[in-house]
């Protein structure tokens, strides 16, 4: 009896629980980004409903969420058909489309670019939290190109933990805990904090060769 639209699905979104700390977490996580020089932008990258995130209350923190989408009825404005879908593999795609930002799904031209001048986000300067199967090949890519992937579990869920620690495909494990003080809050700000370092070294190191080009 519930009738499927948009709008409906937007609604479910609104009643999506949170882990606890998520509700400040933006805020707090930019904030310490700002203090390092670091710009922080959020993305969500899922196997879930698009139109569900898109109604949940934190969607306006992300600069850009990709998920599984309907094509709807332009008269009826019920879901006919799969407009997008997104398993474990095609999230890579979309860790392609934020490092060359690309985040408009019919440009195909800037992520088939071949110059790194349109690199905009480089892997090392990427943290991806995942949480479930479907993320280890994006874990996998971040982690084999010098990024940082953590591996988020709840307590007593450590089953898989140990292989994906053995394969080398998370950087870290941590708690889904998101308060301030929490291991997955110390991890994330150490990351920006080495972020924000190594980018101003670059920077120092940038001033120095021209300088000497120069003289």
């Amino acid at each position: 009896g519930i009738k499927l639209t948009k709008e409906t699905l937007n609604e479910m979104g609104k009643n999506i629980k949170y882990f606890d700390g998520v509700d400040t977490w933006f805020d707090r996580i930019n904030a310490h980004g700002e203090k390092c020089g670091v710009q922080v932008e959020h993305y969500i990258i899922s196997s879930g409903t698009k139109e569900i995130l898109d109604g949940c209350s934190i969607a306006k923190y992300f600069k850009a969420i990709f998920g599984c989408e309907f094509y709807f009825d332009p008269v009826t404005e019920t879901p006919v058909w799969p407009n997008l879908t997104v398993n474990y593999t095609q999230k890579t795609q979309f860790i392609y489309r934020i490092r060359k930002n690309a985040l408009n799904l019919m440009d195909d031209t800037t992520i088939n670019t071949k110059n790194n001048e349109e690199i905009r986000i480089p892997y090392t300067n990427m943290i991806y939290l995942g949480d479930g199967m479907t993320d280890i090949p994006s874990m996998q890519l971040i982690q084999n190109n010098h990024g940082h992937s953590i591996a988020l579990y709840t307590k007593g869920d450590t089953k898989s933990l140990k292989k994906l620690m053995e394969e080398k495909r998370t950087s870290v494990c941590a708690i889904a805990d998101y308060t301030e003080g929490s291991d997955l809050d110390k991890i994330v700000k150490s990351i920006i904090t080495s972020i924000g370092n190594e980018e101003y070294l670059n920077y120092k190191n940038s001033q120095v060769a021209e300088r000497e080009f120069n003289e």
